[in-house]
């Protein structure tokens, strides 16, 4: 059994935060937005969708980063295109003033796509599980 590499528990713990963020928030817009169930206003309903996206996206970041610690191949991949939606996000906010946060995290995400994509990280990940 091959040794996991430091920048796969690296990356499993940064999905793990974030998943954890991303339920943290949803949960709490959600109860601010409950109000949307009754609103017939578009926009209510619209923040009450959002908020659920937002925890569907927590919940898929917590099932890539348990797998990704399993050194699952699906898991790779999925690690590689979250980073490339969330490098894409900070793109886009770095366009609309999103201050130095944003820059801070392209530059997170394009060191972790860079690490991921690498020949000798890609080829530790398989189709069985290693605990």
């Amino acid at each position: 059994m091959e040794k996991r590499p430091v920048g796969v528990m690296v990356l499993t713990v940064l999905l793990l935060i974030l998943g954890a963020y991303a339920l943290l928030m949803g949960f709490l817009g959600l109860s601010g937005s409950m109000a949307a169930l009754v609103s017939p206003l578009p926009s209510a309903n619209t923040n009450f969708l959002m908020n659920g996206v937002t925890i569907l996206l927590g919940v898929v970041l917590f099932g890539v980063a348990i797998s990704l610690y399993q050194m699952l191949r699906w898991a790779w991949t999925a690690a590689l295109v979250l980073l490339v939606i969330l490098a894409i996000r900070d793109v886009l906010f770095l366009f609309l003033g999103g201050g130095i946060a944003p820059v801070l995290s392209l530059i997170l995400a394009v060191i972790l796509i860079i690490y991921l994509a690498t020949p000798t990280i890609r080829s530790q990940f398989s189709d069985t599980p290693q605990r």
